[in-house]
């Protein structure tokens, strides 16, 4: 039997499931996969992703993962780049994961991520609850519609969040499907007042809903991004700050070729920002240890047109 789902979702910690098992013949054990893929909207904007993983033997899973994700539109090209580390492990019906990560957005937020997950398998069905911890640094922000002196003024704010997720999955030899469910609780910001005179003064405990209007602006910003990523949906979306997020698919796999639709829903905290996307895919392999993955898809929003994208990843098999 070839790989399971997890083998195969190379390009991101956080990424979308992806179930089919890979097409390219089956590698020994132990081995890597070397993954690059790109993605580009209607307007212009792209999505850059590489990634490793290690396969040791059947039990372990290693990967290491970074892309950056950017925007030609009304955002004044804002990037944001994004790296992740993971580790999974399974001991029979019962295994654990640790994962970390790191995004950037451009003049916006720096964001460090740790978590960790467990989950339960059993005849082809997988049942997984995680956590994890994420610190927010938000860049400084100036009130230059102030007038003298007060354009000098600066606000710079922390905000931390837990996420927890529930997800589910089913993957068989030829059909598949998966849900997954992610929620976000935000701490009160800390901040830090910058007065022209040099003077700083504290302000802990606020409220990340009555931030001000410049800096909310700044994470809308982010969510426009996110609905321009193709596969890297749930990756790049963790460069927003979501209220939460739904994704769903299903997969098709008759022969070497195998027909994937997904389906994501991010909600945003602070921009009230709501995106749907689709997703369709058709993986197949492309040499006797390479499959290659094609897919389009369009993503919806309130407030926001509608956005067309389409992409392409390449797996190398490498046996060690």
């Amino acid at each position: 039997m070839r790989l399971i789902c997890r083998a195969a979702t190379v390009l991101a910690v956080f990424a979308l499931p992806v179930l089919a098992e890979p097409n390219a013949a089956d590698p020994p054990d132990p081995f890597l996969i070397l993954s690059g893929g790109v993605d580009r909207d209607e307007d212009g904007g792209t999505l850059l992703a590489a990634g490793i993983a290690y396969l040791p033997d059947d039990a372990l899973f290693l990967s290491a993962d970074l892309g950056r994700a950017d925007t030609q539109t009304d955002l004044s090209d804002l990037e944001s780049d994004f790296a992740a580390v993971a580790l999974d492990y399974s001991a029979g019906p019962v295994g654990f994961g640790l994962s970390g990560g790191w995004n950037s957005s451009e003049d916006t937020v720096e964001r460090y991520q740790y978590g960790g997950s467990v989950h339960l398998t059993s005849g082809g069905f997988k049942l997984e609850l995680s956590g994890e911890q994420w610190l927010s640094d938000l860049d400084s922000v100036r009130f230059d519609d102030l007038p003298a002196p007060f354009d000098r003024v600066a606000l710079a704010c922390d905000i931390d969040n837990t996420v927890l997720g529930l997800g589910g999955s089913y993957s068989g030899q030829t059909f598949g499907l998966y849900g997954r469910w992610r929620d976000y609780r935000y701490a009160d910001a800390d901040c830090d007042l910058s007065l022209p005179n040099g003077t700083i003064i504290s302000l802990n405990g606020i409220d990340p809903a009555v931030l001000t209007d410049e800096t909310r602006q700044r994470l809308r910003r982010l969510g426009e991004i996110q609905r321009r990523s193709g596969r890297l949906q749930q990756q790049v979306a963790d460069a927003a700050f979501l209220d939460q997020s739904i994704a769903a698919g299903v997969y098709w796999q008759p022969a070497d070729v195998t027909y994937q639709v997904d389906y994501f829903r991010s909600e945003e905290a602070f921009g009230e920002l709501e995106i749907d996307s689709f997703t369709g895919s058709v993986t197949f392999p492309a040499g006797n240890t390479l499959d290659l993955e094609l897919r389009a898809g369009i993503s919806t929003g309130n407030g926001i047109d509608d956005v067309t994208f389409i992409g392409a990843t390449l797996y190398w098999y490498l046996p060690l």
